[in-house]
């Protein structure tokens, strides 16, 4: 059977297909008369019978059954996988996902850049259980409060869980220890209770960072300090005042109870300290294989200035400073600027400094220091590097740019700025730091003479 199905141009309630490839998002993508059908549940190489929707845009279609089962699936290992989207990629096998995230670089910079050469997809040491830190979805059902991860059909709620394989040893053990004691919890409907709950590592075991949909205030403190004292949390308990979301406002102090532990995350071998609301990557072991390669990278190239925007606390900036190189760390908030100083330290770097605020502003008042002999590292948010960030770059004399996106469509936007202004592609690697997930790191190098 072709991979491209062709319809007859009647209504086709019922439709059998092979799934060919994989969405952004996780799902099936077949082919209907050259359109993309998105499935659910889908495999590429499963064949299936399905439903379809045309309605939707775009389309997409329910399964109804899997008739032949891809050969690059297996049985997925967690217990939650039926229900749960934290490891949707799960029951693919992960020499099958390195290629497959391969194709989703390849196929959304294509619609941005045309077609460009990608290296293989760069594998994670640790398959499963590389997570160091997990952040979860709360939601109240029976005046009881539930964990789990957020679904797009339970918009307020999620899929409870009582472990989770993404994370490492430390992680899992808390998720079901929470989810026991939350069991045991009456929580009125209109109580001060967190949206979201971070789950991390520290130097002594497993640490938590509640964040609150408004300001985590002494008495939210106080509440939840007593609700969560049989815990066994040897890394202390962190609240975090944020958004109706869940996201955190960094303009208000982070508290914690007497003697709570920072998160702690590895740097080429070495264990850093890191405040919790701070952004590190959670799956190290990955993270250090971009590291290794900017530090080699540093020693055939010595850089007058490294600039490392959206920096958080430099851990790329400081690799790639490890040849003697001055380093400038440009952040939005000054929470990771002692854990930068401590990587500093440990790296070798000499000379570092700290820059806080919004890249927009305090770009512009750099952007003349900035020498042909230089490198600029971006590492922005899945939101992507903002416009005025690539018209800067594009304005100045800077050379080398080094881009890590975790976002494949925004890292297309971002490349058409800076090959409008002149800049070339000289490689673009996907890492792998996701397994398991449709998400996937590329790492960028670009060059302009």
């Amino acid at each position: 059977m072709n991979k491209s199905v062709k319809s007859s141009g009647r209504p086709l309630p019922r439709m059998e297909a092979i799934v060919d490839s994989l969405s952004t998002d996780g799902r099936g993508v077949f082919h209907v008369d050259h359109r993309a059908v998105f499935v659910s549940g889908g495999m590429p190489g499963d064949r299936i019978l399905v439903e379809l929707d045309e309605k939707t845009k775009p389309p997409s279609a329910r399964l109804i059954e899997r008739l032949l089962d891809s050969p690059y699936r297996i049985e997925h290992p967690c217990s939650h996988a039926r229900e749960c989207a934290g490891s949707v990629w799960g029951c693919l096998s992960y020499s099958a996902q390195l290629i497959h995230k391969r194709e989703l670089a390849v196929r959304t910079l294509r619609k941005a850049i045309g077609e460009v050469g990608v290296q293989p997809t760069v594998p994670s040491p640790l398959p499963w259980n590389y997570r160091s830190r997990i952040t979860l979805t709360t939601w109240l059902e029976n005046n009881r409060l539930r964990i789990g991860y957020q679904t797009e059909s339970r918009q307020f709620s999620g899929i409870p869980i009582r472990n989770c394989m993404l994370g490492d040893e430390t992680i899992g053990q808390c998720i079901g220890q929470l989810s026991e004691q939350f069991q045991d919890i009456e929580i009125p409907s209109k109580a001060h209770y967190p949206r979201r709950i971070q789950i991390h590592r520290t130097s002594c075991g497993a640490g938590l960072l509640l964040i609150f949909a408004d300001i985590a205030n002494d008495s939210a403190i106080r509440e939840w300090s007593e609700r969560l004292r049989d815990l066994k949390l040897p890394g202390g308990i962190w609240f975090a005042s944020g958004t109706q979301a869940g996201i955190i406002d960094y303009r208000k102090p982070l508290r914690s109870t007497p003697g709570s532990h920072g998160m702690t995350s590895i740097w080429l071998g070495h264990e850093l300290e890191i405040n919790p609301s701070v952004f590190t990557q959670a799956n190290a072991a990955a993270a250090d294989l971009v590291h290794a390669k900017l530090k080699n990278m540093a020693s055939e190239n010595k850089w007058r200035t490294v600039w490392d925007l959206y920096g958080g606390y430099g851990a790329l900036g400081c690799a790639a400073a490890a040849n003697g190189s001055a380093l400038a760390v440009l952040e939005l908030t000054r929470n990771s600027e002692s854990t930068m100083h401590a990587l500093t330290r440990v790296a070798g770097v000499k000379e570092a400094r700290f820059i806080e605020g919004d890249l927009i502003s305090t770009l512009p008042r750099q952007i003349g220091e900035i020498t042909p002999d230089d490198l600029v590292i971006l590492d922005p948010p899945r939101s992507g590097a903002h416009s005025e960030v690539i018209k800067a770059i594009g304005k100045s004399r800077m050379r080398d740019v080094y881009y890590l996106s975790c976002n494949p469509a925004r890292l297309g936007r971002d490349l058409v700025g800076l090959l409008q202004a002149g800049f070339q592609i000289i490689e673009i690697e996907p890492c792998d730091f996701f397994p398991q997930t449709p998400r996937i790191e590329v790492l960028t190098r670009l060059h302009r003479d």
